[in-house]
This record gives C-alpha cells, sequence and structure tokens, in this order.
C-alpha cells in the first residue's frame, strides 16, 4: 500500500529529528535519566516535528531496549506502538473530540493501570480547541496523575490555552526548520526514493515550506506525482508550484520602481494567465524586497551568506547586486509595507486575489497616491537619487490660500478635459453598500461621478464630504470597489467640492 512521503520517512528516533535539537536532547537526557515528567506540551508552527516527538516519546518511555535515549524500534513494545495495535498509547485529536464528555472518559481510565506496557500514554493533538469545560475537567488529572500515566498535548497556538493548563506541563517550544536543513532532508529523501532533482528546485521547495518539514516533503511529492519520471527540473517545479519565474518577478519589481505601472500591469496580468499563484507571487516579491534590503546594508555579503532568500543563482546574485544600486532604501522599505499588507490579504478567504495584486502593484508604482510617512519617504529618495519616476498629476487644491491665487488661476486658460458620466454609478454604490461602509456609502450617493481621462472624478456636494471621502481608507475602498465594478484597475480622485450657501444649507438639512 502506497504511504505518502512525510508519513514514509516520518523520524523513528530521536536522533532522525530535524531542526529541533534543543528539543531531543532533553528528552533524551530524560530517558536515559528515568526522569520523565507526567505532561508535556510541545508547541509551534505546523509541520515542526511535534506529533513526531510525541510518538517518539511514548516508544522510548516504553521501550525494553532503549539505545541512547531513543525506542530501539525492533522489540514488542515498538512494534505495537508503530502498528497502531498498541491500547496503551492513545492519540486524540482534540478538534473532533473537544467535549468534556471525552476528558472525563480519559479521566475515568486512568485509575486502571496500562494493560500491556509500562506507561500509559495520552497524545492530545490540537490541544487548543478544548472547550472551557473540557479544559476544566482535565486540570486535576493533569496535574496529578497515576504514576504510569504521561499527557503529551501538542498545539499550534499556545496563546488559547489557558495558563492553568500551561503551568502544569513541561513546555517545549518547536522552531521553524531553518531551509539548509530542510534541503539536505529534501535530497536524502530524493537519494533513497531514487529521484534525480537539481539544487534549484531543493531551494526553491525549502523556500516554499516556511520551515514546516512537513510541507517541505508534501511539495516534493507533489512534483513528482505531477511531473512523472525521476527527473525533478527547475522550470518545471517553477510550474507546478505555481511559482513566477525570477526572471519576471525582477522585472515586476524594476518597472514598479521606475513607476512604469502599464509595463508592471502586463507583467503581472502575464502570470496570472499562465495559471501562476498570485499569493505566491506577492510572497516572492517580499523575498526580493529583503535581498536587495540585505544587499545594501551588507555590502560585499556572498551569496551563501543571504540564507533563505529569493536568490539561487550567481548570475541571479549580480543582477540583484545591480538592482540594488538603482533602488534606494526608502523605496524598498515602502515596497515591503505595501507587500507585507497585500500579502495578509491574499489569504486563502480572498475573493479577488487578482485586484487584490492590481492594487498592490498600482501602489508600488506610484507612491504619490499613497498616504504615510513611508510613500513620502520612498518620493523624497528616488527625487535625490535621480530615479525616473513619472510625474504626477496635479491635484485641485483645497483651499484658496489668498485672492491673489483665486486670480491668477482664473486668468490661466485650462487644457480642456474630455470627461463623461461614470455609468456605473449605481453598481459602485451597491458594491459600497455590500462592503458595510455605511458613512462612505452616504456620502458618496449624494456626490457627482464623472470620468475624466480614465480617472474616476468625484464631486462632494459639501466641504464636510469631501473631508470624508478624501481620507486614505475611504479612497482605498472606493478604489477596491470600482476596480470589482469595472473589472479592471481604476485611478479614483476626489475633487473639490462646490462652495454654495444653498447646498451647505440643504445638506445639514438633510443631515438633521
Amino acid at each position: 500500500m502506497y504511504r505518502a512521503l512525510y508519513r514514509k520517512w516520518r523520524p523513528q528516533s530521536f536522533d532522525e529529528v530535524c531542526g529541533q535539537e534543543h528539543i531531543t536532547t532533553v528528552l533524551k537526557n530524560q530517558v536515559l535519566s528515568s526522569t520523565v515528567s507526567h505532561a508535556y506540551l510541545f508547541c509551534g508552527t505546523h509541520g515542526t516535528g511535534k506529533t513526531t516527538c510525541a510518538k517518539i516519546l511514548a516508544k522510548a518511555v516504553n521501550c525494553e531496549n532503549p539505545i541512547d535515549g531513543s525506542p530501539c524500534g525492533k522489540c514488542s513494545s515498538c512494534v505495537a506502538i508503530d502498528n497502531g495495535t498498541a491500547t496503551d498509547v492513545l492519540e486524540i485529536d482534540a478538534a473532533s473530540n473537544n467535549g468534556v464528555d471525552s476528558i472525563r472518559a480519559i479521566r475515568d481510565e486512568v485509575v486502571y493501570p496500562p494493560s500491556t506496557l509500562k506507561k500509559r500514554v495520552y497524545i492530545v493533538d490540537e490541544v487548543h480547541m478544548l472547550t472551557d469545560s473540557a479544559n476544566n475537567a482535565l486540570l486535576k488529572t493533569l496535574e496529578e496523575p497515576p504514576e504510569y500515566v504521561m499527557f503529551v498535548l501538542a498545539t499550534t497556538e499556545l496563546q488559547k490555552i489557558p495558563s492553568t493548563i500551561i503551568s502544569r506541563c513541561q513546555r517545549f517550544e518547536f522552531r521553524r526548520i531553518d531551509g539548509e536543513v530542510i534541503g539536505n532532508r529534501v535530497k536524502h529523501v530524493c537519494d533513497e526514493e531514487g529521484i534525480n532533482i537539481d539544487e534549484e528546485s531543493v531551494n526553491l521547495i525549502a523556500r516554499l515550506s516556511d520551515g514546516a518539514m512537513r510541507d517541505a516533503l508534501s511539495l516534493l511529492e507533489s512534483c513528482t506525482a505531477a511531473l512523472g519520471g525521476d527527473r525533478i527540473e527547475y522550470e518545471a517545479t517553477e510550474r507546478q508550484l505555481g511559482v513566477a519565474n525570477n526572471e519576471d518577478v525582477v522585472s515586476l519589481l524594476k518597472y514598479a520602481a521606475e513607476g512604469n505601472v502599464s509595463e508592471a500591469m502586463n507583467v503581472l496580468d502575464g502570470l496570472y494567465r499562465n495559471s501562476r499563484d498570485l499569493a505566491t507571487l506577492v510572497g516572492q516579491l517580499n523575498f526580493l524586497t529583503r535581498d536587495l534590503l540585505v544587499i545594501q546594508s551588507l555590502p560585499g555579503i556572498g551569496l551563501n551568506k543571504l540564507g533563505s532568500s529569493f536568490c539561487f543563482s550567481k548570475s541571479m546574485f549580480e543582477e540583484l547586486n545591480v538592482l540594488a544600486k538603482e533602488i534606494t532604501k526608502e523605496q524598498l522599505l515602502y515596497f515591503f509595507e505595501v507587500l507585507s499588507e497585500a500579502q495578509s490579504r491574499l489569504g486563502y478567504s480572498a475573493q479577488n486575489k487578482k485586484m487584490i495584486a492590481e492594487m498592490a502593484v498600482i501602489k508600488l508604482s506610484t507612491p504619490r497616491f499613497v498616504d504615510g510617512i513611508e510613500a513620502l519617504q520612498a518620493r523624497v529618495s528616488a527625487l535625490e537619487a535621480g530615479v525616473p519616476v513619472k510625474a504626477a498629476k496635479p491635484a485641485a487644491p483645497k483651499v484658496a490660500e489668498s485672492k491673489k491665487v483665486e486670480e491668477k488661476t482664473a486668468d490661466v486658460k485650462a487644457a480642456p478635459q474630455a470627461s463623461k458620466p461614470f455609468s456605473n454609478r449605481a453598481e459602485l454604490l451597491e458594491a459600497l453598500s455590500r462592503k458595510g461602509a455605511g458613512a462612505v456609502y452616504a456620502f458618496a450617493s449624494t456626490a457627482n461621478f464623472v470620468m475624466k481621462d480614465g480617472v474616476l472624478c468625484i464631486v462632494p456636494d459639501s466641504d464636510i464630504a469631501e473631508d470624508k471621502l478624501s481620507t486614505p481608507k475611504a479612497i482605498e475602498l472606493i478604489t477596491e470597489c470600482a476596480g470589482e465594478v469595472m473589472r479592471t484597475a481604476i485611478s479614483v480622485q476626489i475633487e473639490k467640492a462646490p462652495k454654495t450657501e444653498v447646498q451647505t444649507n440643504m445638506f445639514f438639512e438633510e443631515l438633521f
């Protein structure tokens, strides 16, 4: 029967566990000195070895011939636990057995000694899912269980566990596994399985696994099954995992730094049409930004010291060194803020990932449209460094500084602009209503919508409406809804409200 790679290559002793030496060393010493605790709490991100170490510990405390604190894997106790036939080692999924009745059943069972093994071990996975009643029922048993009972609790969300539970356990925090350690493990599995894989594919799998060994082996298995044969090459791995080509990602960042929105959007659209995952693409851009910042901050750093990074080859590293001289540090810090925000919004529940990615690319390319100190610093640093940035369209002044300015402005004949009513006004207002933006919807519903040179211009009917609609959050929300309605990226501009006494009085009459 076929077994998944992460199950087939699950470590069977503490020495085989990768990247958690600070935990396995302690557990081995406790087994050797017979000072094993009655309760353990293993916490950390998924795929880092919590359940694996719990099973190894269960075998070690019951092993008839332990070797240097690890189970021998050959005695009847180890074989029974491995086969799942040992009735004294129980693995409980708290996500589906989180009620008080399940914990009461455990409390009633512990009074009976183990039937065949030395200790009865309860491995409770995802323990943070237990209800308050279940946690209360577990407290007394967890604090003073019989000497032949041991609890191993595992969780990915330590903050959800009551402090009364945590204080009764020995806590071990599992760290994310280093990319180099994951890469070595992937190569070892490939050698044993007879899979021929190139170095760049190994590095890509290690980076995408984000410190989780289980994820790395699952990605390897996905590539093996999809590509067929015994050869895994980098280009095919990129295509299978939905990762954009490094050259395309660098081009996208270059165009964004130059303010070339059109070319940046063309690259993004091409990657989307080639079925590249946009959440992964934004992550790649973030990794690239990180590498450029490291190169700028540490002149002379080598490729081998970049760590888990975007760059895999020497030729790409040389290209990044050139690019790092063309983009200022302030721009990169601004890019990091925008990309991090987009990455958090591009979760599995995002309805329109393409639109979120498009808005992020537009923000990267046009920091003049974004409020905040990071955007301002990016614009100033680009001007100081002489980076070619497209000039911004002049915004209408909020308030005339003096009558002289008004008279001078009136004398200058403005260039005529093609304008027309915005035909999708009702759909845009409906989209704002669905978003639950009551205040923005209320002020936008009384405003005029006009298209001028491809820009959606909104003319509020009062100064108050102008102030409310001009906030960064309101503009971002209107831009997002306009993109949904028009099914394309569109810029939004809030124009000056007409200064008429009649309109102001009508507004306050409607408001009160």
